[in-house]
């Protein structure tokens, strides 16, 4: 997969990321939801890791940032998972101090952005 694959994907799941987040806050919470999240966090950290990506001196320090975020968030994540055992209704919150880098989301997009204007 070269850069412009990469990015489109990465941009094609940080949309679909945004809308199961969305769906997760407004239905409650839900396990059912964060499940959903999970799978496309997990997906996320699997682009960035993608070489195309990690040697961009441009993208590399948004690449880390993200996939940090991402690795912290889905432990997290893993560790209620294995102590609550919810059922696809139950509530599934936890608090996380390292919150998501916009900046670096945003420099993925931005970069995604330019690679299309170019062609």
């Amino acid at each position: 997969m070269n850069l412009r694959q990469n990015l489109f994907q990465i941009h094609l799941l940080m949309k679909e990321s945004l809308i199961a987040y969305q769906q997760y806050i407004h239905n409650g919470k839900t396990f059912r939801f964060a499940k959903e999240l999970r799978k496309c966090n997990t997906e996320m950290i699997d682009l960035l890791l993608h070489d195309s990506i990690r040697q961009c001196p441009d993208l590399s320090e948004a690449a880390h940032a993200l996939i940090e975020h991402y690795i912290i968030w889905r432990n997290k994540w893993d560790d209620l998972a294995a102590n609550l055992k919810p059922s696809p209704d139950d509530g599934f919150v936890f608090e996380n101090e390292h919150r998501f880098p916009k900046w670096a989301a945003k420099k993925i997009e931005e970069a995604y952005e330019l690679i299309n204007a170019v062609g």
